[in-house]
């Protein structure tokens, strides 16, 4: 054949196979809303299986109420606290999931949380809000290891307040020996949680009181995680690297075969292809270029400061480091940023590849940037822990946090995502491509105020992991 001609059959074949791997949705294990209760009701043994650490069954209460919710509560107001009332379903085959469950305090006074990979009450994984003595809305939400007949062992935790007589979202997930919890209020994400332990490999979900006081829960989801295969990522991507081998082999003249190699992330096999010329390939603007870094004949070790300014690390300037020729970003329990540029640019065009390295990571750009509470960020949020689905928001901080405008965006872990933020005509406008082609466009007129120029970079939000590679700026004039 003629040079390269055998390159689009052969893709128009691979992509007819790729739609052959299995789906990258989760399939639901189980759910529970108590609906199909009458009040008064006790849930039934099966599928639920409830008791008291340290005390008999017929000393606690677990009935569903007039509001269809959960009710689980001491019958004797004398029961020692140091006694946890538990309530648990599911099988003991469950490994890697996703646990979600509507909580509520009854009580200034009650612990209430989420237990998962269960085998009993004395082995099991834990996340729990403890209130301070005196019965606060203050206290420790906690993710715990209770194993070897009731020891317990603190994985991290944190200092939240837990309003009682109030709805939060509590959140739990498992992907081999990576441990990741979340609590929301009113969608917002309040707290996070993780931890590296294997203790526990598989168990059932189940619910967790203790104190003097009421727990109510509603809305209770066990899922499987989404998860591609290697193969899946390998049959979508081949195509792409092909066709962009193709392209750059008719302009240069001649032939080649792309680098292909393999790499093992986390405790799951995946496959990246290392391609400079097909991944995300920039969308060249016209205008001079203010500024370029690839970092690919970088180092690792930590990103140099200066040019590059950081903040958010907690003190750790690991958390922004190069790492195999790309600048890495990671972070918890905090908003991790790497700056760079001048404060007078103004109109412009800044775009950088990004990839997501786990399923809980957020991800995002910086532009105009005077201070780290005075800029806009182009920021994908992930709707839940361990999801590909989530929010792209385009972002103003100047004192507070606004959110301009958001759109849905699915942002695939271990692919990369070209973000662009342009600035020009007293507009703004935030994209979200992938294999150039546009994903998501939001768009804004710029607001009054004194964000009209600045600096560019990286940011991060709680939990992140991700990897940037390919940043360019170029003048809009």
């Amino acid at each position: 054949m003629p040079g390269g001609a055998f390159i689009v059959p052969l893709c128009l074949f691979w992509l007819l196979l790729a739609g052959m791997p299995a789906s990258l949705n989760g399939s639901v294990l189980f759910q529970e809303n108590f609906n199909a209760y009458t009040s008064g009701a006790t849930p039934g043994n099966p599928p639920w299986l409830f008791g008291m650490v340290g005390t008999s069954d017929n000393e606690m209460s677990n009935t569903v109420n007039s509001n269809y919710q959960l009710s689980m509560k001491s019958v004797s107001g004398s029961i020692p606290t140091t006694y946890a009332q538990v309530l648990a379903s599911g099988s003991p085959e469950w490994d890697d999931y996703i646990y979600v469950a509507d909580i509520m305090r009854g009580n200034a006074y009650v612990n209430v949380g989420i237990m998962g990979r269960m085998t009993d009450y004395n082995s099991t994984y834990r996340v729990w809000f403890q209130a301070d003595s005196g019965g606060l809305n203050s206290g420790t939400l906690k993710l715990e290891r209770v194993y070897n007949k009731g020891a317990v062992m603190t994985l991290d935790s944190i200092r939240i307040d837990m309003t009682y007589n109030a709805w939060y979202q509590f959140e739990i997930g498992f992907s081999g020996a990576d441990l990741h919890a979340v609590v929301r209020k009113d969608g917002s994400i309040i707290a996070e949680l993780s931890a590296v332990d294997s203790y526990f490999s598989s168990g059932s979900a189940g619910l967790f009181r203790n104190g003097g006081g009421e727990l109510l829960a509603d809305n209770l989801i066990v899922s499987t995680i989404p998860e591609s295969s290697a193969a899946s990522l390998f049959f979508l991507a081949l195509p792409v690297a092909l066709m962009a081998l193709m392209a750059r082999k008719l302009r240069e003249g001649g032939w080649g075969l792309p680098l292909v190699s393999w790499r093992r992330a986390g405790t799951k096999a995946s496959l990246v292809l290392v391609l400079a010329s097909a991944v995300s390939l920039p969308l060249h603007a016209a205008g001079q270029t203010l500024f370029s870094a690839s970092f690919e004949e970088q180092e690792d070790g930590e990103l140099a400061c200066p040019p590059w300014e950081r903040d958010g690390t907690e003190g750790n300037p690991e958390a922004i480091r190069i790492a195999d020729r790309e600048l890495r970003i990671t972070s918890r329990r905090s908003n991790p940023t790497a700056v760079i540029g001048e404060t007078e640019w103004r109109d412009y065009r800044y775009q950088v590849n990004l990839k997501r390295n786990n399923l809980y990571s957020a991800a995002g750009i910086i532009g105009h940037y005077k201070a780290r509470n005075r800029c806009f960020r182009l920021i994908f949020i992930p709707s839940r822990a361990w999801d590909r689905s989530g929010t792209l928001q385009l972002q103003k901080l100047d004192g507070s946090l606004e959110i301009v405008t958001e759109e849905p965006l699915t942002m695939e872990p271990g692919q990369w995502y070209c973000f662009a933020f342009e600035f020009s005509n007293g507009g703004i406008t935030g994209i979200v491509s992938r294999d150039e082609e546009e994903v998501v466009r939001l768009q804004s007129p710029l607001p009054v105020g004194s964000l009209y120029s600045g600096k560019i970079g990286l940011c991060g939000a709680w939990s992140s992991d991700f990897s940037a590679t390919g940043l360019i700026v170029t003048s809009r004039d």
